[in-house]
């Protein structure tokens, strides 16, 4: 259900940490990646439904404020140095982030950390690697599956409206992940015939490695701030 673990070169101590619900789990490889070839090391922490916000508190899942607590805490007692914040976004509300998530990254910024705020994943309206694979089957296109470049902006709108306005407030670096999964107006679903998704949204490990290539450049800056202050 998740956890915390070392990613990226395990003879480093961690100076970054990716921090969120199963969107951030599934996130990891691409990290994992980026981490070892920069020569770094990071903590993965993240858990089911339980996106990165202080605070927040649902009936159903109790164990989110003990976690995000927990997390801050070694944020604080740690040299980590930048952290990345993954979720789902969309699915705890807009009255849920606009409470908890300045807070949140208020709280880090005040540790004097680099924060950056990674856009939500574009989401396919099918059920993901079983309609492509029936698709494939049955020899149908699999295009007319896929999602809408400007339905995924217009859903995500308020969300990213948010993030803008926490760059502006708080200096914290955004990642916008459709460019390279939306690169036209259709959103990618398979690359070389394997599905980028495990489900309508969350990315497979091939979904993550994917994106490796294009979050380099973000992680490379993201990871670098601290040295140029």
């Amino acid at each position: 259900d998740g956890g915390l673990c070392v990613i990226g070169r395990r003879d480093k101590k961690p100076s970054f940490i990716l921090w969120g619900d199963s969107h951030a789990s599934a996130l990891r490889p691409a990290f994992e990646a980026l981490a070892t070839d920069a020569g770094v090391a990071g903590w993965h922490a993240s858990h089911s439904a339980c996106p990165a916000l202080v605070g927040f508190h649902r009936p159903q899942r109790p164990i989110c404020r003990w976690f995000n607590n927990v997390i801050l805490s070694l944020i604080s007692r740690s040299n980590i140095e930048t952290v990345f914040l993954a979720a789902r976004w969309n699915g705890y509300g807009m009255r849920t982030l606009k409470r908890y998530l300045p807070e949140t990254i208020r709280a880090l910024t005040e540790l004097g950390v680099t924060v950056v705020l990674i856009e939500p994943v574009p989401e396919l309206w099918h059920a993901g690697p079983r309609d492509l694979a029936l698709a494939t089957l049955f020899g149908q296109a699999t295009e007319p599956l896929a999602t809408q470049r400007s339905d995924h902006y217009r859903r995500t709108n308020r969300v990213r409206q948010l993030f803008e306005r926490m760059e502006s407030e708080f200096g914290a670096i955004r990642i916008d992940l459709a460019p390279t999964l939306c690169p036209a107006a259709l959103c990618r679903a398979t690359d070389g015939g394997r599905s980028l998704y495990e489900d309508n949204h969350h990315l497979s490990r091939t979904g993550a490695l994917f994106l490796a290539d294009s979050l380099a450049p973000a992680f490379s800056e993201a990871i670098n701030t601290r040295a140029h202050h």
